[in-house]
């Protein structure tokens, strides 16, 4: 089992600025770029399930593998 999330507020709510209660403002494509191993990953997936009542058509999360010993997907 994962331990509790803490210690990005600050980037909680930076990716929370851009989602906008007006769908023509609404930022439609996140991306959280970073050194490997700083917790890119985790913010995003932690943010998106947190946030999930936003996006009533879903979610799509992408790990293009750019920090793995795996090949690099191509978007």
């Amino acid at each position: 089992t994962a331990g509790p999330y803490v210690g990005r507020r600050r980037q909680m709510r930076e990716l929370d600025a851009l989602v906008s209660p007006d769908p023509a403002a609404r930022a439609h494509v996140m991306a959280v770029v970073g050194a490997p191993g700083v917790g890119k990953t985790a913010l995003a997936k932690h943010w998106a399930h947190a946030r999930r009542e936003h996006f009533e058509d879903g979610q799509l999360f992408v790990d293009l593998r750019g920090h793995s010993p795996l090949p690099t997907l191509r978007p």
